[in-house]
């Protein structure tokens, strides 16, 4: 008797034009031979919908094993699953949970132990790099029960690997696909000829989008097309598959303009193929859209990125006049493309001599199958393995459970600690509590006994008449009166309680300002005490450390409230006095984004005054607010570039070359942002206790990804949404004070937390919950031009980081992940999650926050200054 449920894995659930097929073609094979199809899937409600089928989760363990217990044979479906373009190692075979390669092999190795017949169907095999996976595919196949390849090339390899197992060869079983009726193609008259183009990414060979876009523009039959992309890889399954739909359309907006266009997503490989039926030519570089291409007698131009759509090409009979290398140089390219253009323009569709043969050379797999199946039958159920074969369920399940229990352990550990830090804070607590109880009982019987000992006093007993005369003759008796009273604005004090007046810092500060290694004089920008601690305050606290008297000038616009002159850091001084624009011999840093003072206002300094324009972020309404602002700051640009200062001091790459181009670069200064490492390594921030918002979050996810800084325009908030929903299993972190309502465009989702604006004392503790960190502004001008303060403090908390790709300034560190859509984001998380423990990775990056301390940056405009203090005759 077959068997009569066949088990079968692939590339399924990920919605894949070409795996989809071969499934397709299985299911109905296994149909007609009496059996019935169950699938191991990366989406297995999508794969059940798609095909009517059972499905199976394919990493998850219990239910695998339960499947193919209940299966007579075990089949890994057509393609080129066994292959080193993913991962693929021996150690993976250990571990059900690690993806790559392995998640096929798995399953065959499970078969084997529980004697269920295994198929190796439609393979197509390479390449494959290094021993490991060559032994592990010439293994496989000298003890499969049936196997089948699909070119002469997989032949050759396996040969070439050792095997001299016996394989039936025949073309991919989606020759043998059955085509669906079309319409008839459009005649080549006045409208504009329809290419499809079906791309794919390709980290190997980047620049391929460029080279495409280049040779379509140089040729004059490209001129007039309209391109119709269509997605070969439709589906998105969180955490494990990425459609091509966001790659697609990365590709046409740097096609925008060039060329009409338009996005096809298809569900069925019917709809895909109608699809192509309305074009009058392809581009391919997909396997099973060229070859679908071919069937329907389109002229198709292959773009060949491995050898399996070269062997495609090879058995169809493709001239090399319509084959590429991807790899190819730009020539290649400029000349083929566009001569394949010219050739075919206006030609009828005409299939080429070799594809009726090949649609009948691929039936060969479904007798493949069909031996399989009614071999599988005959065959007497084989027990487990002997003791000395490897048991791979239980190294799986001891593996599978270890994990769960650490985890376990971990959540309990981490809860032992909140407790043990809570009663240790308790205890500290109430041990101050009776140590001020104990202080306050002492003075107050100190202060009972010398009451008493005036009151028992000579004097206290002659005076006690005058004392009651006083109080009658004045009528009041025993009155409270309030401590203070309100004061008009108009009576307001020159200074506050404890801050000191113009003369007094004179005579007390500015005296001995020669034990100073200069003045640093901050124009007004933001107040000291705001939510977020940002460049001004760490440059004015690093100049001070260098040995410089520094003058903080602010508008009490935040929490400042000073009057006078208070010092709130050894060396800093926070003013509200105007007397300071008459400071002669000071270095005056003027920010891009400070609308306090103007052209006239600077030009009026003494003329010792060293002038720092520091140029920190393009001039946009997005960070500079109303139109009146932004031409403000506009003029105050464009005085300093125009050789009103002494020094421009810009913080990113492109602003350095823009100040360059106007003042020459020795005026010119890059100076990017950095990292107060000692306050991010301070061992108090362990003992910080946050927030239970964040306590808890952490306790629902096990990973944790974090931002903190402005909740402002310029985050990439449509990105965010689409990267919450890839990753539900990550939780979110976003501090911050909300910029011009961001917060409102935060993703609203149960893996998102917003803790709002933290007190930068404790913000290290917050960010050292983090598993990994993210910067994700949106495309744009913002994200090439800025230096981001808080990469340098993700660095120094030894996080990685993942940032937007248009980030310049970020992803010149090699050690910086990035992606330029949401499905690369989420992958790129992947990455920077997969590293988030490794100690040496760890190390690079508490490395690059020493390179990048505040101190260093604080050096640079010392010196700097210095030398432009010696030219204006200062110092």
């Amino acid at each position: 008797m077959a068997a009569s449920q066949v088990l079968v894995a692939g590339w399924y659930g990920a919605g894949n034009l070409g795996d989809e097929m071969l499934l397709s073609l299985f299911v109905d094979g296994c149909r007609e031979l009496g059996a019935r199809a169950v699938a191991l899937s990366f989406d297995p409600a999508g794969t059940t919908a798609r095909h009517g089928i059972a499905a199976v989760d394919i990493a998850d363990l219990a239910a695998v094993e339960a499947a193919m217990s209940a299966s007579g044979l075990f089949a890994l479906g057509g393609g080129g699953l066994l292959q080193t373009h993913d991962r693929f190692t021996l150690d993976d075979l250990d571990d059900f949970d690690v993806p790559g390669i392995g998640s096929y092999v798995r399953p065959l190795l499970m078969a084997r132990q529980l004697g269920v017949p295994t198929l190796l169907w439609a393979q197509g095999l390479g390449p494959l790099e290094g021993g490991e996976p060559r032994a592990i595919v010439r293994d496989l196949f000298d003890w499969v029960d049936h196997a089948c390849l699909r070119d002469a090339g997989s032949l050759a390899l396996l040969r070439a690997l050792g095997s001299q197992r016996d394989c039936r060869v025949a073309p991919d079983p989606a020759w043998a696909w059955p085509l669906p009726a079309v319409e008839p193609l459009p005649g080549a008259g006045p409208a504009p000829r329809r290419i499809a183009i079906v791309p794919r990414a390709w980290p190997s060979a980047p620049e391929w989008p460029l080279r495409l876009q280049q040779a379509l523009q140089a040729s004059e039959a490209g001129a007039g097309t309209h391109l119709v992309w269509l997605a070969s890889q439709t589906a998105s399954v969180p955490g494990r598959v990425a459609s091509d739909i966001d790659f697609i359309r990365s590709l046409m907006a740097s096609f925008e303009g060039r060329f009409s266009q338009e996005l096809q997503v298809h569900s069925d490989a019917a709809g895909f193929t109608r699809a192509l039926a309305g074009c009058q030519a392809t581009i391919a570089m997909r396997l099973h859209a060229q070859l679908l291409s071919l069937r329907l007698g389109l002229p198709t131009f292959c773009l060949e990125y491995d050898a399996k759509m070269s062997a495609t090409s090879a058995q169809a009979g493709v001239g090399e006049d319509a084959r590429l290398d991807v790899s190819s140089p730009a020539g290649d390219w400029n000349t083929r493309l566009p001569a394949w253009l010219e050739a075919t323009a206006g030609l009828a569709r005409a299939r080429g001599a070799a594809i009726d043969g090949l649609e009948r050379e691929a039936l060969a797999h479904r007798e493949v199958l069909r031996e399989a199946i009614a071999g599988a039958g005959r065959r007497p159920p084989a027990p487990r393995w002997p003791a000395p074969a490897r048991d791979w369920l239980a190294a799986w399940h001891r593996r599978r459970l270890g994990r769960e229990l650490e985890a376990v352990r971990l959540e309990a550990a981490m809860r032992e600690a909140r407790l043990s830090e809570r009663l240790d804070a308790c205890a500290e607590a109430l041990a101050d509590a009776r140590d001020q109880a104990a202080a306050l009982g002492e003075n107050l019987h100190a202060r009972e006994v010398e009451l008493a000992s005036l009151q028992a006093s000579r004097s206290w007993r002659l005076t006690r008449p005058l004392r009651s005369l006083r109080r009658m003759a004045s009528g009041r008796g025993d009155v409270a009166v309030p401590a203070s009273a309100p004061t008009p604005a108009s009576a307001a004090p020159a200074t506050t309680a404890g801050d000191l007046d113009w003369a007094s810092f004179q005579a007390k500060v500015l005296s001995r300002r020669g034990d100073y290694r200069g003045v640093f004089v901050q124009e007004c920008v933001i107040d000291w005490n705001v939510a977020l601690f940002q460049r001004p305050q760490h440059i004015a606290l690093a100049m001070a450390r260098a040995g410089y008297l520094v003058i903080y000038r602010t508008g009490n616009f935040g929490g400042d409230d000073v009057q006078g002159f208070r010092e709130v850091s050894p060396g800093v001084w926070l003013t509200n006095r105007p007397e300071v624009d008459g400071l002669g011999g000071v270095v005056r840093s003027i920010y891009s984004t400070g609308h306090s003072r103007t052209p006239e206002s600077l030009a009026a300094c003494p003329r010792d005054n060293v002038l720092v324009y520091e140029y920190v972020d393009h001039i946009d309404p997005r960070i500079s607010g109303t139109p009146e602002n932004v031409a403000r700051l506009a003029a105050l640009r464009d005085w300093a570039m125009g050789g009103g200062v002494d020094l421009v001091a810009a913080t990113s790459r492109v602003l350095h070359a823009e100040a360059c181009a106007a003042l020459g670069p020795e005026r010119c200064l890059f100076v990017p942002n950095g990292v107060d490492t000692r306050h991010y390594r301070d061992p108090a921030q362990a003992s910080v206790v946050l927030p239970e918002a964040l306590q808890a979050f952490r306790r629902r996810h096990a990973r944790l990804v974090g931002y903190f800084g402005a909740i402002a325009p310029w985050l990439w908030y449509d990105a965010l949404a689409e990267l919450v929903a890839l990753r539900p299993g990550l939780g979110f972190v976003f501090i911050g004070p909300d910029y011009f309502g961001g917060a409102a465009r935060l993703p609203v989702a149960p893996n998102v937390l917003h803790l709002g604006a933290v007190d930068y004392r404790v913000l290290p503790a917050h960010g050292a919950v983090f598993d990994a960190c993210m910067i994700p502004f949106e495309p744009g001008d913002i994200a090439r031009s800025t230096s981001p303060l808080k990469l340098f403090e993700y660095f120094a908390l030894e996080k990685p980081v993942v940032v937007s790709s248009q980030m310049i300034e970020c992803t010149v560190f090699p050690e910086v992940f990035h992606g330029d859509s949401p499905a690369t984001l989420a992958a790129a998380l992947d990455q920077a999650l997969a590293v988030a423990g490794d100690g040496g990775f760890r190390a690079r990056l508490a490395t690059l926050a020493d390179q990048n301390d505040w101190d260093r940056r604080a050096a640079r405009l010392d010196r700097a200054a210095r030398r432009g203090a010696v030219r204006a005759g200062a110092l």
